[in-house]
């Protein structure tokens, strides 16, 4: 992947935009409240204007219907979700329409000791006929433990902009050459996601160890890549940045884990970390993915009784691993150090917060060398009883 390139030339690109959604609906419920209907109208109206070396106008205008219905027996729950809309994407090339609909039957007990939830439904568009999703949730809390294992499975198909996105060519980085190209792709598969996660946590909430595990594998996922062309201007040739989506396989694993340990009301620790995993079959080094992250907090609190006030001071240290940008290697791979100072009386609280304490050199993003040590301070002030 190559970045749109930091502007060297004053070009700029002004955006305006807006985004209103409004919806008129009639509830109705039984006397007992086991029984509930709603249905009702939605409008939508988004946009977006550009301005600058990048001009055109991007909006979308929807209306829908949509109709809910909720049962409760027992301790099991059935809901029913129903809507359709009919969209109308717009830009400089002219109007382009979708007529989508969606409907969700959800089930779930609640109960003590083991709950579950399922989910099936499916979302239908006339371009892309059919579109199945659905989800399982299976879990059992006690005082000392908690078990959590879900699945889901959906799909979407590619949005009006992702697909029909005009060809433009702008002297977005040069001062005279077009250099910069985006179009929409109008070849785009759906997009099929599958998930799972594992959840396992040990002992109280207050002294407790955690495990989580988290894996899935996105079939024809939709990305916006990045192409180098070039073109023959009389004698010249011209690299053109070209940027448009296309489809592409991901596998992403996720594994952490957390513990939390409390000291009566003196003394509060927590840490942990996480290994992840990520893989596209089209890109061999995924820039910004770092596969390890650790933190550890502490924090301490004393309460002065004379006074009627807590003081706690709060320390922690996160480590990113190692990873690259687009184009500058050697990012993260830094211990960063933080704390806070509270002074707290009933409702009210004042805080003073350091920044990287020790003052260590590190970039999160390439080219943006973070400052030394800074500090800043606040209130917080509840004011309901």
């Amino acid at each position: 992947w190559i970045p749109a390139r930091f502007d060297a030339t004053g070009a700029t690109v002004s955006r305006d935009r807006f985004d209103r959604n409004a919806s008129v609906s009639f509830d109705w419920q039984d006397s007992s409240r086991t029984r509930r209907f709603e249905t009702g109208y939605k409008y939508l109206r988004q946009g977006s204007f550009l301005e600058g070396r990048y001009r055109d106008k991007f909006s979308y205008t929807g209306h829908g219907g949509f109709f809910n219905s909720e049962f409760l027996r027992g301790n099991l729950l059935l809901a029913l979700e129903a809507q359709g809309e009919h969209l109308t994407y717009t830009n400089s090339a002219g109007d382009f329409l979708s007529d989508v609909a969606d409907v969700t039957l959800r089930l779930a007990r609640l109960s003590r000791g083991w709950r579950f939830a399922l989910t099936a439904g499916g979302r239908y568009d006339a371009d892309f006929s059919f579109m199945p999703a659905g989800a399982a949730v299976i879990m059992r809390e006690t005082p000392g433990s908690l078990f959590m294992l879900s699945a889901g499975y959906a799909e979407r198909e590619p949005t009006l902009h992702e697909r029909f996105l005009p060809y433009h060519r702008t002297a977005l980085y040069q001062i005279v050459s077009d250099d910069y190209v985006d179009q929409g792709n109008t070849e785009l598969e759906t997009e099929k996601q599958m998930t799972a996660q594992l959840i396992y946590e040990l002992g109280t909430p207050d002294r407790n160890l955690r495990l989580a595990v988290t894996g899935g594998s996105i079939k024809d996922g939709i990305d916006w890549r990045f192409n180098l062309e070039q073109d023959i201007v009389g004698v010249d040739t011209l690299e053109l940045n070209v940027y448009s989506p296309a489809n592409g396989d991901i596998d992403f694993y996720d594994i952490s884990g957390q513990f939390r340990y409390r000291l009566r009301d003196l003394a509060y620790l927590v840490g942990g970390g996480a290994w992840h995993s990520v893989d596209y079959d089209t890109i061999s080094d995924p820039v910004y993915t770092p596969e390890y992250q650790f933190f550890s907090g502490l924090e301490l609190h004393y309460f002065w009784r004379q006074k009627q006030v807590d003081l706690y001071a709060y320390g922690e240290l996160n480590y990113m691993g190692s990873y690259t940008g687009y184009k500058q290697l050697n990012l993260g791979d830094k211990v960063v150090a933080n704390a806070k100072l509270t002074l707290g009386m009933h409702h009210f609280k004042f805080h003073f917060a350091f920044q990287n304490v020790l003052a260590t050199t590190y970039f999160e993003r390439e080219y943006l060398l973070k400052p030394g040590r800074t500090y800043y301070y606040g209130i917080a002030w509840r004011f309901d009883d």
